[in-house]
């Protein structure tokens, strides 16, 4: 009969809801109340053009220095136990995969709603990227010239003044897109800025799409990979809220590593060139591209060849596009302009100026920039070695995987380290062991989020040498619990040798226990 109830479906519903409805409910409301607290406290940027913002009754916006700090910590906080119980909730969920990933992407969407109403959050990037896009639309080189070519206006005023005499460090793609962008705002920085926030969340759902379909051929439940890899508040407060041309980048990174897990090889190269074309760390995919384009067993000489003529190739679409575009290579050397911040929590940075520091105390007549740099150059290396290292054990690995610890290793050895340059590296970690990494993940995505404060309260603790005191502190520390949570939560994220040894030892340890 039409009417007859189905035992066992309200026999699965009633034993799933515990599970399901009182963690889903803590979930969503946590993150939107969190994603709405920063979003309506946050100050704008003093240089920023009039518009709209996204404001509560009774709510200060931003009001004072210290309540728009202790507003953003509590909104972060709020939004990082949510999505810390989401990504549980998925986990754990006996339900069908397509309603699991259903829901992820909606509670994922009422999180995001707030932020993308809000002000630019954590960083004033995009109106260096309006003043950028505006000097190609009047048909000048932005890899040459910097928004001090504008000669004033409203782009040029709201511009950052640390990058006023800086070219554009981004590729051709990316400088294109800009001008586009500025083009069909009508010129208007402030229509321009919802422009770009516009196609940085369309890209955000481009990495979803992409972190699912990797999640599946991985083996990897797909709606967890989702709300870790995409959902993580870095990804909301920095790319939505930050509006970083990152999130481009990483989507078309992470649709080039899905297709060449599906075989597309050709398709993937022309993802990951364009990848390329947006910013430089995208170069990492072209190799490992090349390096797995030989199926196995194949030679050493061979694969390096290989990942040779993907990356050089990859260069090549990006010069021509260069050319298409009447832009110069500027844009790689331009990266130079980057290292001129020391008030960042790159460790080789923080490291040169304590270094520089002990030297002067002990009246060693070195100069702070020389020992930076020298550190800088070590840190290089050392990122250069363990990509190799990486490299030539993707195949045990995973391409993924590599991919993911080579970014890592690039951008936390690299000159200058902003929280918004670590999601594609974590969006990788997380799709290849989605519960695995879950423990450390929370603890560093939650920590990275708080590592800058909103536009004019400050972004950063003072001097470059007090931030790589304080830095070094809060580094260590970070990392202290995110260890202590894996060991206690997770699976020890050590090399497989000492994960066999310590496994030894804790059989011998049972063996010799009386029962």
């Amino acid at each position: 009969m039409s009417d007859t109830i189905n035992p066992i479906t309200v026999t699965e519903r009633v034993a799933s809801r515990p599970l399901w409805a009182a963690p889903l409910v803590q979930a969503v409301v946590s993150g939107f109340i969190g994603a709405l607290v920063v979003a309506t406290t946050a100050p704008v940027w003093r240089h920023a053009n009039p518009t709209w913002r996204l404001t509560l009754p009774g709510v200060a916006h931003p009001g004072g220095s210290l309540f728009s700090a202790v507003s953003f910590v509590f909104g972060v906080a709020l939004v990082g136990f949510g999505w810390f119980r989401l990504s549980g909730v998925m986990l754990r969920s006996k339900l069908p995969e397509a309603v699991r990933l259903r829901v992820s992407a909606q509670v994922l969407a009422v999180w995001a709603l707030p932020i993308v109403l809000g002000p630019p959050l954590l960083s004033n990037d995009v109106y260096s990227y309006a003043a950028q896009g505006e000097i190609a639309g009047r048909g000048l080189d932005p890899t040459v010239v910097g928004p001090w070519g504008l000669g004033g206006g409203k782009f040029l005023q709201a511009a950052d003044d640390v990058w006023h005499y800086n070219p554009s460090p981004y590729g051709p793609l990316w400088n294109k897109l800009s001008a586009a962008l500025v083009g069909i705002s009508g010129h208007d920085p402030a229509r321009a800025v919802w422009a770009f926030r516009l196609v940085i969340v369309a890209a955000v759902v481009l990495s979803g799409w992409a972190v699912v379909r990797i999640a599946r051929q991985l083996g990897v439940d797909p709606a967890a990979a989702l709300v870790l890899a995409v959902g993580n508040p870095v990804v909301l407060l920095h790319f939505v809220g930050g509006i970083h041309n990152d999130a481009l980048m990483m989507a078309l990174l992470l649709v080039g590593l899905a297709l060449l897990g599906d075989r597309h090889r050709v398709l993937a190269f022309l993802a990951l060139s364009a990848a390329l074309a947006i910013k430089l760390p995208a170069v990492v995919g072209l190799a490992y591209l090349g390096w797995v384009w030989v199926e196995a067993p194949s030679t050493w000489l061979r694969r390096a060849g290989r990942a040779a003529v993907t990356t050089i190739g990859g260069f090549a679409l990006v010069v021509a596009m260069s050319v298409q575009f009447h832009m110069s290579q500027g844009w790689v050397t331009a990266l130079q302009g980057t290292g001129k911040v020391k008030t960042t929590f790159a460790p080789s940075t923080m490291a040169g100026l304590l270094a520089s520091g002990v030297l002067h105390w002990f009246r060693f007549a070195v100069g702070e920039d020389t020992v930076v740099g020298l550190f800088r150059t070590a840190s290089l290396f050392v990122a250069a070695g363990i990509g190799w290292l990486l490299l030539s054990h993707a195949q045990r690995l995973g391409t993924e995987l590599a991919v993911g610890l080579t970014l890592l290793a690039a951008i936390g050895l690299g000159p200058v380290l902003w929280p918004w340059y670590l999601p594609p590296a974590l969006a990788l970690l997380a799709v290849h062991g989605a519960e695995r990494v879950r423990p450390a993940l929370s603890v560093w995505c939650v920590a990275l989020s708080l590592f800058v404060f909103p536009t004019s309260v400050g972004s950063g603790v003072g001097s470059a040498m007090h931030t790589a005191i304080v830095g070094a502190i809060a580094l260590s520390v970070i990392t202290a619990v995110a260890v202590s949570a894996q060991w206690m939560f997770g699976q020890p994220l050590v090399p497989a040798p000492v994960a066999r040894w310590w496994d030894r030892l804790q059989a011998r340890r049972n063996a010799v226990e009386p029962a």
